[in-house]
């Protein structure tokens, strides 16, 4: 019926697959693209909400019983009151919040939860929109690489060049045109 009941069929679909898949769990507006974007390469299912959680995902929450869950972004994205409905389904001791200032920030955060150690390579996507990054996002997972937002900003892209830095990357994959990311933005992200 929604974009919340197409997102639990797919995440019982994936759980029929591999039936440890559902034990950890990224928790990410259903409304907003970015968060969700930031964490396409991590390979944990993400479960996408709005203002409540609904019973489809109270089910599927209970019938798969995660053990560690992850919410990503701040309560802007995901309310206090989903953080608060979610403690009936996974331990408040095993529940993180990812957020930063902005979504570049939190695209930092996520990055630096998974990613950590030495990476040689760091996924470049627009934040502002979502088609190639949504492209960018399976790719990444494929090479065990995080997914970083940026635009042509620098001052927004300060927010994640410390993860390229601080991982030692010295490969980047950019997804969109130079109209989007310039090569000049790339360079200061990878420090080169």
């Amino acid at each position: 019926k929604n974009r919340y009941e197409t997102n639990v069929r797919i995440l019982n679909e994936a759980n029929k697959v591999d039936d440890t898949y559902a034990k950890d769990l990224l928790v990410c507006s259903g409304t907003g693209f970015a968060d969700a974007l930031s964490t396409s390469s991590v390979g944990k299912p993400i479960l996408l909400v709005g203002n409540t959680i609904s019973d489809d995902q109270k089910q599927y929450l209970t019938d798969e019983g995660p053990t560690k869950a992850w919410i990503i972004g701040g309560e802007g994205a995901v309310s206090a009151d989903i953080a608060d409905e979610l403690k009936e389904f996974v331990p408040e001791s095993s529940t993180t919040r990812l957020a930063g200032k902005n979504r570049y920030e939190t695209s930092f955060k996520v990055a630096d939860e998974f990613y950590k150690g030495s990476y040689e390579t760091a996924v470049i996507v627009y934040g502002q929109n979502f088609p190639d990054g949504l492209s960018g996002g399976a790719v990444a997972w494929v090479i065990s690489a995080p997914v970083l937002l940026a635009m042509n900003n620098d001052a927004m892209n300060a927010y994640v060049a410390p993860w390229a830095v601080g991982s030692g990357a010295y490969n980047s994959i950019t997804f969109g045109g130079s109209g989007l990311i310039s090569d000049e933005s790339i360079l200061s992200i990878m420090n080169a």
